[in-house]
């Protein structure tokens, strides 16, 4: 945007995520049409407290993918894959049945910002490795733009 000749820019937030899908992808319709799929990635956390005792914890994030990237996600995502995820944050907050207030982050990825990248690919597929491991491949590129959403 300008404003008298000098640029403003606007706001942005990312997240970027390092994980494993605990399900199966959902999708379905929103109701404009739009394909929407959901994914929930683990992400554990590893430390050491304070008297040398090493802790882990899990943190899930939902990540909603929209349009072709959801399409994608639908067809090569899988229980269990290490993705890594790039997308825009978007907090909800609601009251449950028991009227406690609830909040919940999502991680937004769409053909206008952010993606998903594939650490693992499903197992049995042509593309998840060479016979005799000589052979390099890459996952198969849907959209034919050189990213896989």
């Amino acid at each position: 945007m300008a404003n008298n000749g000098n640029f403003v820019r606007r706001g942005h937030s990312s997240i970027d995520i390092t994980g494993n899908l605990g399900d199966d992808p959902v999708a379905k319709e929103t109701g404009s049409g739009t394909l929407m799929t959901r994914l929930r990635v683990a992400v554990n956390r590893n430390w050491t407290d304070a008297q040398g005792n090493k802790k882990e914890d899990t943190d899930w994030y939902t990540v909603l993918g929209f349009g072709k990237r959801a399409q994608n996600m639908k067809e090569y995502c899988y229980k269990g894959q290490s993705v890594r995820v790039i997308g825009q944050p978007r907090m909800n907050s609601w009251v449950d049945k028991h009227d406690q207030k609830r909040s919940d982050l999502e991680i937004h990825v769409s053909a206008y910002g952010g993606e998903i990248i594939f650490l693992t690919m499903r197992p049995n597929t042509p593309d998840s490795a060479a016979s005799d491991g000589s052979e390099d491949h890459k996952p198969v590129v849907p959209d034919g733009n050189n990213e896989p959403f």
